[in-house]
């Protein structure tokens, strides 16, 4: 009876605090600066949250958690292209619907 109990772990179906904190900690690690950090970070996860579905976030999600980021060459300008024409500098695959999230953000939150 116990066992079953722990197979019905609750998977959640929206997005939660906890996905927030997880984005942006993950967001944080190529941006020194700290108001940039959260301004930029914190534009493309609400933009995220507003604009994406949940499930289509989560397939994302598992997607760049499977790409190694250090498929880039020394030739390929540290960016890497998948299939998809998806492209970061870190070499995994962002898709291009969070890439144009990003650019968005990055420049209506550093006033460019």
């Amino acid at each position: 009876m116990m066992s079953l109990a722990a197979c019905s772990e609750e998977v959640p179906t929206d997005y939660t605090a906890a996905h927030r904190e997880a984005f942006l900690a993950a967001c944080s690690r190529p941006i020194d600066d700290p108001r940039l950090l959260s301004d930029v970070c914190g534009c493309v996860y609400d933009r995220i949250e507003d604009e994406v579905s949940f499930d289509r976030f989560q397939q994302m999600s598992e997607r760049l958690a499977e790409t190694p980021s250090s498929t880039s060459t020394p030739e390929s300008d540290d960016a890497a292209v998948d299939g998809s024409g998806d492209t970061t500098a870190t070499g995994a695959a962002l898709p291009d619907e969070i890439a144009r999230l990003v650019a968005e953000c990055f420049t209506v939150e550093a006033d460019l």
